[in-house]
């Protein structure tokens, strides 16, 4: 069975979300997507932004008020690497054109940006690739709302963290396993994932292997489903992911794991499976982007498979609780049919996605050891400081003292060099005061 869902020559314009993509694996070219109100938002999926056999994508992905492009929740999104596919425009979006958080990744080589410097913002846990910017429009005419620069202003922060996105040793080893992937070297690639995964955690580069392992296992399959050669791949995966999930509790890649687990028992139409990966996830790592995605899944399948929805709404409610802000949580309000108050709820949490409101999120993961990730949000620009403070209120580090533009920023706090404990970290931004807490546990 082809492992993509194919979309191609659609037109989708003048929507709210453009599209929304959650464990899918889908190809999409020769599209219209343009002067919708938000882009296009990509949850723990797979898809290409290009034809088979490499071949260019022209897609149009143009003109929305919020980042065209939002890949989350461990999503590899390929609209062009080096010299396949491409000839993608994507511009005028009022924030980011394009977004990668939470150990996701976009290639967007050979791309139209409407400027000379792409709008793209990756946090300290995803990266973006934008090289070889076509110099004119490949797809004119499309974005039919706006002029085509992006009026955001890209932070030095972001370009800085993409410009290293491949230098150091497992930045290295990635980047080399990757491009040993995509030339269709599967095993060779596999191979240098492995040793990212099974070495010394990387905060960035394991999730990161383990969401390459994985999809380039779908990639191998998909290639030899013909012949039939599938059944030792499938083994292959299952041993890897029951291996890292069989780690010591508390090791911050098993979850990421449960996350595959739980994807690869719905395709089997697994309910049971994929209800057991997805409570332990809940479980056993709360506040986290794998909690929030294993919330939406499970509030969509007692909604939708089982018409169960007590149980849908007891997941639902954790969303809004926890997760306000999140596309997943307007999503699943939507999907279970929700009463008007709670809708209105979520869609105000929704308006949140244009900066409005200061926030500063919980610390990921929490518990950590010795590395954790802080991303905080600026409606506008200011002074900030972002400082650490032991238990008794001594300041132990200052992470942030400098003047910075509205945006949404992460910061990685390497405690290496402290005792294990309850720490405290604190924003402070123009008026906005707030303090959290997390928790060093070595």
């Amino acid at each position: 069975m082809p492992m993509y869902l194919y979309w191609y020559y659609n037109t989708l314009h003048g929507n709210g979300y453009a599209m929304v993509l959650n464990n899918a694996s889908s190809r999409i070219a020769h599209s219209t997507i343009s002067d919708n109100t938000h882009g296009v938002v990509i949850n723990s999926s797979f898809p290409d932004f290009c034809a088979d056999g490499g071949g260019g994508g022209y897609n149009a992905i143009t003109c929305s008020i919020t980042p065209l492009f939002r890949a989350d929740n461990s999503s590899n999104v390929n609209m062009g690497y080096w010299s396949q596919g491409g000839y993608n425009s994507v511009f005028g979006s009022e924030l980011p054109d394009m977004e990668a958080r939470n150990s996701s990744g976009i290639w967007a080589d050979r791309t139209y940006w409407g400027s000379d410097q792409p709008a793209i913002y990756a946090d300290a846990t995803s990266w973006i690739t934008a090289r070889f910017p076509l110099a004119s429009d490949p797809n004119p005419g499309s974005c039919l709302g706006y002029s085509a620069p992006s009026s955001f202003d890209i932070n030095s922060t972001a370009n800085k963290a993409n410009e290293s996105s491949t230098q150091g040793g497992n930045a290295s080893k990635y980047a080399a396993a990757i491009a040993n992937g995509r030339e269709g070297y599967f095993q060779k690639a596999k191979e240098t994932l492995l040793t990212l995964i099974d070495g010394e955690y990387d905060y960035k580069y394991s999730p990161l292997a383990l969401l390459s392992f994985y999809e380039f296992t779908l990639n191998e399959k998909n290639t030899k489903n013909q012949s039939g050669l599938t059944d030792s791949l499938n083994a292959g995966l299952n041993d890897l992911l029951a291996k890292v999930c069989k780690r010591a509790k508390g090791d911050s890649l098993i979850p990421y794991a449960l996350r595959f687990l739980a994807r690869e028992a719905a395709l089997a139409h697994n309910a049971r499976g994929m209800i057991s990966y997805n409570t332990e996830i809940i479980t056993n790592y709360p506040n986290s982007s794998n909690e929030l995605s294993a919330l939406y899944d499970l509030t969509t399948h007692y909604a939708e498979i089982e018409q169960d929805f007590t149980k849908a709404d007891q997941y639902y409610s954790r969303m809004v609780t926890a997760y306000p802000k999140e596309d997943l949580t307007l999503f699943a309000g939507i999907n279970l049919g929700s009463n008007q108050a709670s809708l209105k709820q979520v869609m105000l949490a929704d308006a949140d996605h244009l900066l409005t409101d200061y926030d500063l999120s919980n610390a990921f993961p929490n518990p950590f050891n010795p590395i954790t990730t802080i991303t905080y949000q600026l409606p506008k620009e200011g002074l900030v400081t972002l400082k650490i403070y032991d238990i008794l209120g001594n300041e132990v580090r200052t992470l942030v003292n400098e003047q910075k533009e509205m945006g949404r920023y992460t910061v990685t706090f390497n405690a290496s060099s402290f005792a294990s404990g309850m720490y405290v970290y604190q924003l402070r931004a123009n008026d906005f005061i707030s303090t959290k807490k997390m928790l060093l546990l070595k």
